[in-house]
């Protein structure tokens, strides 16, 4: 029998979501990417964060979406990508993706957790660009 990790039934699973942020210019579509800060890494990443308790996951996600960009999404849509991994505490992590997508680029205000942010244009996108390949694939 599978697992439903879509609920916390036990302590050791962390819930998290993950917010790809994309936008639409010059007849093309750019993807939102966040450095973390040097002491964690200074890796790329989408928007990601972990989903409290009580918390659905596309509230988790729109909460985390606010917390590290000050971005309300335009649209919002929740993917057909999830993971299952084990992290550096090794807990078992139960990740869910969300799309925020904007007419134009925004100009994030990005929170203390990160260091630098950019628009790429998706079609110039790589595994290389992120430190997660759960980043890529979403």
């Amino acid at each position: 029998m599978a697992h439903d990790f879509s609920k916390k039934d036990h302590l050791d699973l962390v819930r998290k979501a993950q917010v790809v942020v994309m936008a639409f210019e010059y007849g093309s579509w750019w993807l939102l990417l966040l450095q973390v800060n040097k002491k964690r890494g200074e890796f790329w990443q989408n928007v990601t964060g972990g989903v409290k308790d009580k918390e659905s996951f596309d509230h988790g996600a729109k909460r985390e979406l606010w917390e590290e960009t000050q971005l309300e999404p335009e649209y919002f849509y929740e993917l057909d990508f999830e993971c299952h991994f084990q992290n550096h505490h090794k807990r078992m992590v139960y990740e869910k993706a969300f799309l925020a997508a904007y007419k134009s680029p925004a100009h994030p205000i990005i929170s203390k957790e990160h260091q630098n942010f950019c628009w790429k244009k998706i079609d110039m996108i790589s595994a290389q660009d992120f430190g997660h390949a759960s980043n890529y694939g979403a």
